[in-house]
C-alpha cells in the first residue's frame, strides 16, 4: 500500500496533476472503539452494525447532521483532501482528534466516491456489493490497486474498468464496465 501511495504521489508531482486517491483497509482496523481490534471479523461486523443501527457509535453519529454531512465531516474531508494521498493511519489520526471524533472508515468511503484510484485489499474487489459501492460508473473511477492480487495466479495487481494495452497507457479501447485481469508476465 505504501508503494502504491508513493507511486501516485510521484505521478502527481511529476505531471503536476491532482489524482484523488484512497487507501482503504478493513473497517475493523480503522475502528476507534476501544478494544475492538481483538474481536473476530464476523463478530466485529455484527457489533458495528448493531452500534450504528442503535445509534450507539458516537464516531458514526457525528458524520451527519440530519441528512447532510456534518460541518466536522466537511472539515475533515477538506483537510484530508489537502494532504492527500493519506495512509489509513493518517486518516485515523485526523478522525480521532478531539474536535472531530469521526469514523475513519466512513470518512475513507466518502473520499472513495471522488477517488480516481483506490488502493485496497483484494477482498473488496471480489465482494460485488462493496466493489459496486466503490466504483459506480458516474464517478469517473479509474482503478483499484490491490497489493494482494499478485497472490492469485494469472491476475495483475490492477483492477480497472478499462484494460490498458501492453506498452501504452491508452484505456479508450475497452468498455468502461469491464474487469481486466491479465496474465502477470504481460502486465503493461
Amino acid at each position: 500500500d505504501k508503494l502504491a501511495l508513493e507511486t501516485v504521489s510521484k505521478i502527481r508531482q511529476r505531471h503536476n496533476v491532482q489524482i484523488p486517491v484512497v487507501d482503504l483497509i478493513g473497517k475493523k482496523h480503522m475502528c476507534l472503539q476501544p478494544g475492538i481490534v481483538a474481536s473476530g471479523g464476523r463478530e466485529f461486523t455484527e457489533y458495528c452494525k448493531a452500534m450504528r443501527e442503535d445509534d450507539l457509535c458516537e464516531f458514526y453519529n457525528r458524520l451527519k447532521t440530519g441528512e447532510k454531512h456534518s460541518p466536522m465531516t466537511k472539515d475533515v474531508l477538506v483537510q484530508l483532501g489537502n494532504t492527500a494521498p493519506n495512509t489509513p493511519e493518517q486518516v485515523k489520526m485526523v478522525c480521532q482528534q478531539e474536535e472531530y471524533e469521526l469514523c475513519p472508515y466512513e470518512i475513507t468511503m466518502l473520499m472513495a466516491k471522488d477517488a480516481r484510484v483506490i488502493i485496497t485489499d483484494y477482498s473488496y474487489l471480489f465482494n460485488e456489493k462493496i466493489r459496486e459501492g466503490l466504483t459506480p460508473p458516474e464517478t469517473g473511477f479509474t482503478g483499484i490497486v490491490s497489493a494482494h492480487a499478485r497472490n492469485y495466479s494469472g491476475t495483475s495487481t490492477i483492477f480497472h474498468r478499462g484494460a490498458i494495452k501492453l506498452g501504452t497507457n491508452d484505456v479508450s479501447a475497452e468498455p468502461r464496465d469491464s474487469i481486466a485481469l491479465d496474465e502477470g508476465h504481460n502486465n503493461p
